[in-house]
């Protein structure tokens, strides 16, 4: 089955003065209606489905990002939060211990929550020859 890790603790420190560790980017709307966590949600929901996507952000934007989300439905035990910034591997290596410990056949796609993706229909044709490529055995990075 495939899964989804959305990195979303940062600070957002190079977007500053629109950023700010109580406001990061991911929590912005830069480029529509909603928040970037939110349009990557939007976006990757189709491939992976609600009960497969999981959040890692830290524990200072625990609320906020819950109430951003809300409307997906995510299970709460698919959120993940640091209790202090550790960089990207931590969460990532933790998170898909528990999806392999769940699933030992799991894709699983890392995303950063605050990427703009100009055309989603393309990065998901894209995300599905990846996850072809990542069943055949390989580790695939785009």
């Amino acid at each position: 089955m495939n899964y989804a890790i959305i990195l979303s603790g940062g600070v957002g420190s190079r977007f500053w003065p629109l950023s700010r560790g109580s406001f990061p980017k991911q929590l912005l709307s830069i480029y529509s209606k909603n928040t970037s966590i939110e349009e990557t949600v939007r976006r990757i929901l189709p491939l992976v489905g609600r009960n497969n996507i999981y959040i890692a952000t830290n524990k200072t934007l625990d609320r906020k990002i819950r109430n951003y989300l809300k409307r997906f439905n995510l299970p709460k035990d698919n959120f993940f939060f640091e209790p202090s910034g550790k960089s990207t591997l931590p969460p990532v290596a933790l998170l898909a211990s528990r999806i392999m410990d769940l699933d030992s056949e799991a894709v699983i796609v890392v995303l950063p929550s605050d990427h703009f993706i100009k055309n989603n229909r393309i990065f998901i044709n894209l995300l599905n020859r990846a996850i072809y490529i990542a069943k055949l055995g390989y580790i695939v990075t785009l």
